[in-house]
């Protein structure tokens, strides 16, 4: 008979498997988020148990639950994007209407105006599709992974095309990654939904042990999908702001921390600094690396004058170029120059990480913002270049503030993080494909 899995959005069972559960399922999923519960009458998590138990309060359970917007965010930083999911609808479109002769037949059409749908091919577009997919995922989730039965549900759609391609969720190929769809539905569910991978059946078959962590095996095992499920490697200008940006993921956003991987240039004395950044990433380019990587640039002077040393520089689709993005907190920063100290927008000029940190931790003991010093004048772009002063003060107070945080003596909502929410905004929107080039 055979034990099985399920996978849940909310309390709907949309995709059941035999045996074992794939590494790309479990891609989308983090050990973190196993739960193994013992079930009360009053505590029933899942609305499937396994059909050999006669009491469903009887054994154990075990299944990983996340949020949807969780999973849509992982997708995203795999590559896994609704810019990449339309490229492959219109290959593939292309592909359908070239070649397959049987779909463009007179007989099929007959067959499928008998049945009251209309033969859409020619408007079947990638934004008629996306229509078809919402109007399709309030009648059943279960349209997801084409198992969706009996399909004459799908009939008030009246798209032949859609029903034709049902098997993939009207995406014109049948083969395509499971994940690809997944993405798209995830846009048309809540962001707070639960998505729940149960295999309490595979433990009780033996198939897993109690204590076995699924998606750690399936990276260990998973050689075919190696760029989707390797970590994203993140570089940075400064030796110091690997440990703040791992640090902040981590309070950010804990559900996508164990995604990205943080080069730490400390460990092998590296120079830091934005011409060294660049070498790096000239050096990964001739390397054809597949691990998908993002170097990130101060919003300063000397980044925008060494990333002109990279204007000819054809990047592969795995290598990504950012800055860090504008801050209002810098739109009118005190700084001092010649003529002494003034307010001055510093975007572009002089944000370096440090200003990204909670305001709180770039004051002085007088309490007041450690101000922008103005150094070098950079004359091909005609700008100054300033640097943050207290720079070793703001980067202790960090460390220390993280600490208390990890120890609970003082409390993450007590410090203002709209500027590192903003870094790493833009660092999802990069990677998302937000710059076809992949240069800022």
């Amino acid at each position: 008979m055979g034990s099985y899995f399920g996978l849940y959005i909310g309390d709907q069972r949309v995709l059941s498997g035999k045996s074992y559960v794939g590494g790309d399922l479990l891609s989308v999923f983090s050990d973190s988020e196993r739960m193994v519960m013992n079930p009360t009458e009053n505590d029933r998590l899942l609305p499937f148990a396994p059909n050999s138990w006669e009491d469903p309060l009887e054994g154990t359970y075990f299944f990983y639950r996340t949020k949807a917007s969780h999973i849509r965010q992982r997708l995203d930083i795999m590559g896994i994007n609704l810019r990449e999911v339309r490229r492959l609808f219109e290959m593939f479109y292309r592909q359908v209407e070239a070649e397959n002769a049987y779909f463009r037949s007179g007989v099929l059409a007959d067959l499928y105006e008998a049945e009251g749908l209309v033969d859409d091919f020619e408007e079947y577009t990638f934004g008629r599709w996306l229509n078809l997919v919402e109007l399709a995922l309030k009648i059943n989730y279960k349209v997801i992974f084409g198992q969706l039965e009996p399909r004459d549900q799908l009939k008030e759609l009246r798209s032949r095309t859609f029903e034709y391609f049902s098997g993939a969720m009207g995406f014109p190929d049948h083969d395509i990654d499971f994940r690809y769809l997944l993405r798209v539905a995830l846009d048309f569910l809540p962001d707070a939904e639960d998505v729940t991978l149960d295999y309490t059946d595979l433990v009780a078959g033996g198939y897993y042990g109690e204590d076995d962590l699924l998606c750690a095996q399936a990276v260990e095992s998973s050689a075919q999908d190696y760029t989707l499920s390797e970590k994203v490697v993140v570089l940075a200008e400064g030796t110091t702001d690997m440990p703040v940006l791992r640090d902040s993921l981590r309070l950010l956003y804990p559900h996508l921390a164990h995604y990205f991987a943080f080069a730490d240039f400390s460990v092998v004395n590296a120079e830091g600094g934005a011409g060294r950044l660049v070498s790096y990433v000239k050096a990964l380019v001739s390397m054809q690396l597949k691990n998908r990587v993002i170097a990130v640039f101060d919003a300063d002077t000397g980044a925008r004058a060494a990333l002109r040393g990279m204007r000819d520089l054809a990047l592969p689709k795995n290598i990504k170029v950012m800055q860090l993005p504008h801050l209002a907190l810098a739109e009118r920063y005190p700084t001092i120059g010649p003529t002494g100290v003034s307010e001055l927008d510093v975007n572009g000029l002089a944000c370096s990480l440090e200003l990204y940190l909670p305001p709180e931790l770039l004051q002085n003991p007088e309490g007041d913002l450690y101000p922008v010093q103005w150094r070098g004048y950079d004359q091909a772009l005609g700008q100054y270049q300033g640097e943050i002063m207290g720079k070793t003060q703001i980067q202790k107070a960090f460390s220390e503030t993280v600490r208390a945080i990890d120890e609970g003596r003082v409390q993450f909502e007590d410090y203002t993080w709209d500027g590192l929410r903003a870094v790493f905004e833009e660092m999802l929107r990069v990677l998302e494909g937000g710059d076809e080039q992949g240069l800022p």
